[in-house]
């Protein structure tokens, strides 16, 4: 585990994050752990949910009070999003649904080492999902972060791996949490859905 969190990018933890002039947004990154968090633990927004949010946020090193608010509203925000989305129903009414799955494999040559944000097993059938919180305002600027941050050829290895793992080809979707401000999934087959 403590490889795999090295390997991480952006890294898993900082020390502290303080602001060099004030501002009030919380980095991606936080919001993002954060998200991934509440939903590999399947919770969501309820009551309590502020402070946890605050103390995780806290965990990542967050201590400016602007800023550790905005990363709970935000948070809470996408939760709610995700919440309302058809995608929360199917993983809900999955078979299996497995969080945060860490994997490693050999190819050529050299060990592959990944983590899947959700697997999951609906009818017989395998998906992936790949949570971004990127803030994308329309389709072109989507095709600018999508080759900058390499998110497909990531989506890729993902399904190649497990396609190698359980034999079967899984259906494999980012789901983009802010885009203008909806949800929307993209996969290579469909682009945006």
């Amino acid at each position: 585990e403590r490889t795999v969190a090295g390997q991480r990018d952006p890294p898993l933890r900082v020390w502290r994050v303080v602001p060099s002039r004030p501002k009030t947004a919380a980095p991606s990154w936080v919001v993002g752990q954060l998200f991934h968090e509440a939903v590999a633990a399947w919770s969501f927004p309820k009551p309590g949910f502020e402070r946890w949010a605050e103390a995780r946020a806290r965990s990542c090193g967050l201590t400016d009070p602007g800023q550790l608010h905005d990363a709970v509203r935000e948070t809470h925000k996408l939760l709610k999003r995700f919440q309302s989305h058809q995608l929360f129903q199917e993983m809900a009414s999955a078979e299996l649904c497995l969080h945060e799955l860490p994997y490693s494999l050999e190819s050529h040559g050299q060990v592959e080492n990944g983590i899947l944000d959700v697997l999951y097993r609906l009818q017989g059938w395998w998906h992936i999902i790949e949570f971004k919180t990127d803030e994308i305002r329309d389709e072109s600027e989507l095709r600018q972060v999508l080759d900058r941050n390499q998110y497909v050829d990531q989506l890729g290895r993902y399904r190649q791996a497990v396609e190698r793992l359980i034999g079967q080809r899984p259906d494999a979707k980012l789901c983009l949490l802010n885009f203008a401000g909806h949800i929307a999934t993209w996969s290579e087959e469909a682009q945006l859905i």
